[in-house]
C-alpha cells in the first residue's frame, strides 16, 4: 500500500511540473503577442507601424537651423559631392581578397571609385616573389561605382604561402590599380 502511494505521489509531482510548464509557456506566448499588461501589444504596434507607413502623416513645422539642410522643405539631406573622376586615372580599391579552403581558390573583390560605366575589365594579380598568376573579369557598373566581383584563382595555380593580391581596372576611358594586400594561401 505505502509502495502505491509513493508512485502515486511521483506522478502527481511530475504531472504538476507539466502543469506549470504549459502555464509558463502560455503566459509567455501571452506576453509576447499582447505585451506585457499595461503596454501596447506587438499586434498593435504592427499595426500602428504598417498604418502609419501606408498612410502619411502631416508634415509639422520645426524650427531648423539656417545652414541644415530640411528634408520637409525638399533640400537635400546629403552633404558630400559625389566623386566623378574625369582623368584617366581611377582610384580602384579591393575590398576583399582572401583563401577559402572550401572552394580552395583566392576570391577577391572592389570598386572603381568615381567612375559609372560599362564595358571595363577587371583582373586580379596575385604575386609571390617572382610567381604571378592573374584572372581578368569583366567590370559592372553600379549606383555611384564600378564593381569587380566574383574574380577567383584556383588554388592548383598557387603554392602555399603568402601572395600579394592587387586589383586593375581598365576601360578605353579610366585604369587603375589598388594598394596590394597579403593572402594567405593554404597547402
Amino acid at each position: 500500500m505505502a509502495k502505491g502511494r509513493q508512485k502515486s505521489k511521483g506522478r502527481r509531482w511530475i504531472v504538476g511540473i507539466a502543469v506549470l510548464a504549459a502555464c509558463a509557456a502560455a503566459a509567455g506566448g501571452y506576453v509576447v503577442t499582447r505585451g506585457w499588461p499595461g503596454t501596447a501589444s506587438a499586434a498593435d504596434e504592427t499595426a500602428t507601424s504598417v498604418t502609419a507607413s501606408t498612410t502619411p502623416a502631416p508634415v509639422e513645422q520645426t524650427a531648423v537651423a539656417p545652414d541644415s539642410p530640411n528634408p520637409g522643405s525638399g533640400q537635400s539631406v546629403a552633404t558630400d559631392e559625389p566623386v566623378v573622376v574625369e582623368t584617366e586615372e581611377a582610384p580602384v580599391v579591393l575590398t576583399y581578397s582572401a583563401w577559402s579552403p572550401a572552394d580552395r581558390e583566392v576570391l577577391a573583390g572592389g570598386y572603381v571609385t568615381g567612375v559609372i560605366e560599362d564595358g571595363g575589365t577587371c583582373t586580379l594579380t596575385l604575386t609571390q616573389g617572382s610567381s604571378t598568376v592573374s584572372v581578368e573579369g569583366p567590370a559592372m557598373p553600379d549606383a555611384t561605382t564600378t564593381v569587380c566581383a566574383g574574380l577567383a584563382v584556383s588554388g592548383d595555380r598557387l603554392s602555399a604561402g603568402t601572395w600579394q593580391a592587387t586589383l586593375t581596372y581598365t576601360s578605353s576611358a579610366h585604369r587603375g590599380t589598388s594598394a596590394a594586400a597579403p593572402v594567405e594561401v593554404a597547402a
